[in-house]
C-alpha cells in the first residue's frame, strides 16, 4: 500500500505547477464550501472567503487546480 501522501499510482497526491506551487484539485474546495454551507450557513462560507486574501477570490470549479495554501492557511478566525 502506498504512503498516504502518494496516489495509488505512486505519484505525489498534489501536483506541481510551472512555478513550483503545490496545488489541489478544485473538487476539494467545492466540497469543503458545500460542507460549510450545509453545516453552518452560506453566510458563514462567504464570511470565510471574505476574511481571507485568496488569489482565486474564492471562486472554484471542481475541475480547476488551485494553490493548496488557500485551504490550509489560517485566516483571521477571531473576526468570523
Amino acid at each position: 500500500m502506498a504512503p498516504p501522501y502518494l496516489c495509488r499510482c505512486g505519484k505525489p497526491a498534489s501536483t506541481q505547477s510551472a512555478v513550483g506551487v503545490t496545488s489541489m484539485k478544485g473538487i476539494v474546495f467545492v466540497e469543503f464550501l458545500e460542507m460549510v454551507e450545509s453545516t453552518f450557513s452560506a453566510e458563514m462560507a462567504d464570511d470565510i472567503i471574505d476574511a481571507c486574501d485568496l488569489s482565486s477570490g474564492g471562486a472554484y470549479t471542481s475541475v480547476g487546480t488551485y494553490p493548496h495554501s488557500e485551504i490550509v492557511r489560517e485566516g483571521p478566525a477571531g473576526d468570523l
